[in-house]
């Protein structure tokens, strides 16, 4: 996790990372090098806006690497594993404007939704940054 801490934040020197049970990180890597790292978040009520199974952090670090199914397999498996572990849906919050990324979440199942209070949060930093984000969700059947 430092190293991926160091790809995500760089010239940041890595913070401890605790274990925290309500996160599952994978990690993909090819040769001993990480190419990409993706987060599952459990979020508790307690945490709203943000509750229940979220998508996290899907980053492939290398420009070369990208387009190669590698943010596939990471996003296949964490639905797999939200799945397994009873998960209703599963929720991302992405930009707007990055087209690959809400392709590929399209091309796995999600779809654009809102959440109330999210979304006005969403609006707000809009407004101040200029970069609208979009929730999307997908729901197991």
């Amino acid at each position: 996790m430092n190293t991926v801490q160091m790809c995500l934040n760089p010239g940041n020197s890595p913070r401890p990372t605790e274990l925290n049970p309500l996160v599952t990180n994978l990690i993909a890597t090819w040769r001993g090098h990480i190419l990409g790292f993706v987060q599952l978040v459990r979020h508790p009520p307690s945490h709203a806006p943000y509750v229940g199974y979220w998508l996290f952090s899907l980053t492939i670090f290398h420009p070369l690497c990208r387009g190669l199914g590698i943010g596939e397999r990471l996003c296949h498996a964490i639905l797999d594993h939200a799945r397994r572990e009873g998960a209703e849906e599963i929720l991302l919050i992405v930009r707007q404007n990055n087209r690959p990324a809400v392709a590929l979440y399209q091309k796995l199942g999600f779809s654009q939704t809102s959440l109330e209070g999210l979304e006005e949060k969403l609006i707000q930093e809009a407004e101040t940054t200029g970069k609208r984000r979009i929730t999307m969700v997908k729901r197991f059947s």
